[in-house]
């Protein structure tokens, strides 16, 4: 199949997502600033009893942003609440930092205050995950490995992901989560991950089961020797296979992989250049949907 068949395939998926239904929710604030959204079923189930948020005409006002500061915050206790209630399907007792969602998220902040992981999605706020692409090379063939998410993950179990994919928590930086993350996915050890080179940041933004996800990834790629077999060490990886770049891209259209691993993938290779010319159709419908 030529590149170009393969790009017109590819970009029909990209734009076969579900569209987000905005006028199904209400876009929240803070203090003149946007920072969220969140479902019309979520916020009378949850969010309108909660008494923090004002609803006017633009949505809802968060009353103050003093409501995100401290440990717990109101806003954190609010979101304690609905977990006690069987709210979220994935609690992970992880903070993360609040942020704007036009912040540059290359940097480290500690946001306006910091919230519960698993209730990221539930407000439609803004998080960053890092990912790496493992390659190999066999003479002119391409290979990548990927991992399959285990049956007991909260979100898409069962489902491929590249080789390494998590959340950037408080207090660390990119590169420290990416070596983190390599070692507990991948048992790549930090001597070995530090070698990975930063590529892209591809912004994902979908509706899920639990609310919106909206996630800055930042793509790693690193080129592994041929012999290496990836040894996962947080039982949140069933098994790893080591894929032709041919077979990955006919996963990606049937939907095996996750949505943000398939961006993070396709990401790595435009920047290999790998569907030459016809890249640019693609690159328009990964970068600007």
């Amino acid at each position: 199949m030529s590149p170009s068949h393969i790009v017109q395939g590819l970009c029909r998926w990209l734009q076969s997502q579900p569209p987000i239904p905005w006028q199904q929710g209400r876009h929240w604030s803070v203090a003149g600033q946007g920072m969220g959204w969140i479902s019309e079923a979520a916020w009378l189930q949850w969010g309108q009893a909660s008494g923090l948020f004002q609803p006017v005409e633009q949505g809802l006002l968060l009353g103050s942003d003093t409501l995100l500061q401290g440990q717990p915050s109101a806003v954190q206790q609010w979101v304690q609440q609905v977990h006690q209630q069987g709210g979220f399907p994935e609690w992970r007792d992880e903070l993360y930092p609040v942020r704007q969602p036009d912040e540059d998220y290359e940097q480290d902040s500690a946001g306006l205050g910091l919230l519960e992981r698993g209730a990221f999605r539930l407000l439609g706020l803004t998080s960053r995950a890092v990912h790496l692409n493992g390659w190999v090379r066999d003479g002119e063939d391409l290979w990548l490995w990927a991992a399959r998410r285990s049956m007991q993950k909260a979100i898409d179990p069962g489902r491929w992901d590249n080789l390494m994919g998590g959340g950037v928590a408080h207090g660390e930086s990119l590169q420290q989560a990416m070596l983190r993350e390599c070692w507990e996915e991948a048992g790549i050890p930090p001597e070995g991950a530090q070698h990975a080179r930063i590529g892209n940041r591809v912004l994902s933004c979908h509706l899920r089961p639990d609310g919106l996800h909206r996630e800055w990834l930042f793509v790693y790629d690193l080129t592994l020797p041929a012999d290496f077999v990836p040894q996962n060490q947080d039982g949140e990886v069933a098994e790893h296979a080591l894929l032709s770049v041919p077979m990955v891209l006919e996963w990606i259209r049937d939907g095996a992989f996750t949505p943000d691993s398939a961006r993070v993938i396709l990401d790595g290779l435009l920047r290999r250049h790998y569907f030459g010319d016809a890249g640019a159709l693609l690159a328009r419908a990964l970068y600007h949907p």
